[in-house]
């Protein structure tokens, strides 16, 4: 009988213990986010695709309108000196909750502040705060966002709300407060029956 040396047993070892393995795949390529934005211009004119902008919220955190496309909007364009803002105001949580589920989202931007000022990050958050708006954001803002449809929000009078659908398109304007009416607006922009 013929005996196998050691090392040579040990090499056998080596090799029968390794084994090749399964060539490694690829990892799946991350799905590439879709844009829904296509639109090559935007107006504040009705039938028009709204123009983005970029504001601090309550939080001082930025908001970009066009990151809520698929969303219903209201934008209330409102000054803290303004007694019909001040009413509508103490109703914004209250609707957003109404009607959140349904898709809304109500959006406070807030021009002036009570000395008729450009709004400090203060004066959003005490907005925000004083009216316990929680939920929908407000926003401070200024006068240079006012002006003519193409260049800014054509303003009449305080508050003013505008609606825009869920593909970014400026659907209606409301100048003016009234709680039943601003109602009856959202339900209509949202599709709903009446009860």
């Amino acid at each position: 009988m013929k005996l196998i040396p050691l090392y040579s047993l040990l090499t056998i070892a080596f090799f029968a213990s390794c084994q090749h393995p399964e060539p490694a795949q690829p990892p799946e390529p991350e799905p590439e986010e879709v844009s829904l934005i296509t639109w090559d211009t935007c107006s504040q004119n009705i039938g028009d695709h709204v123009c983005d902008f970029t504001l601090v919220n309550q939080f001082d955190e930025d908001f970009t309108l066009y990151d809520h496309v698929e969303k219903i909007i209201v934008l209330d364009f409102t000054a803290a000196w303004c007694g019909p803002c001040q009413r509508a105001a103490a109703e914004v949580q209250e609707t957003q909750d109404k009607y959140e589920s349904d898709g809304l989202l109500y959006l406070t931007v807030l021009i002036e502040n009570l000395d008729r000022e450009p709004p400090t990050q203060e004066d959003v958050e005490d907005w925000a705060d004083y009216f316990g708006i929680v939920t929908a954001p407000v926003l401070g803002g200024s006068r240079d966002m006012l002006g003519l449809p193409d260049e800014g929000w054509p303003l009449t009078g305080w508050p003013t709300f505008y609606f825009v659908d869920d593909k970014m398109v400026l659907q209606d304007s409301q100048r003016g407060w009234s709680s039943e009416l601003l109602d009856n607006l959202i339900r209509d922009h949202l599709g709903l029956k009446d009860e």
